[in-house]
C-alpha cells in the first residue's frame, strides 16, 4: 500500500482522507499550522464600539472564530445591526451562525 502525506490537521469525515483511502492510499496527516488568538483585546474593543465604525469584513474563518470569541450575545445583536461581509461561501454561513447579516 502506498502512504501520502497531507500537511494539514485531520478533520471528521475529511473529503481528502475518504478520497486517497478509496484510491488505496494509507494517508497520514501532520498538522503543519497553530493558530493563536492574537489582538483579542483590541478586536474585542472594537466590537464593543459598533458606533465606531459602518461594517465588519470577515476575511477567513479564523476571523469569524475570534469575532465569537470576542462577542458577547447581547453585543452580536448590535453588531448584526451592522454592514457584515465575507470573501467565501464558507465564511458566510459562519457569519450566518453568529446571527449576523452577510453580503457575500
Amino acid at each position: 500500500m502506498m502512504r501520502v502525506v497531507v500537511l494539514r490537521s485531520p478533520k471528521q469525515n475529511d473529503s481528502y482522507a475518504l478520497a486517497m483511502q478509496e484510491a488505496g492510499f494509507d494517508v497520514k496527516f501532520i498538522p503543519t499550522l497553530h493558530f493563536d488568538f492574537v489582538s483579542q483585546r483590541e478586536l474585542s474593543d472594537a466590537v464593543s464600539n459598533p458606533s465606531h465604525y459602518s461594517g465588519l469584513i470577515l476575511t477567513s474563518q479564523t476571523a469569524v472564530e475570534a469575532c465569537s470569541r470576542a462577542l458577547s450575545v447581547s453585543r452580536q445583536y448590535a453588531i448584526g445591526r451592522k454592514h457584515v461581509s465575507s470573501v467565501s461561501n464558507v465564511v458566510s454561513q459562519l457569519i450566518f451562525q453568529l446571527h449576523l447579516s452577510a453580503f457575500v
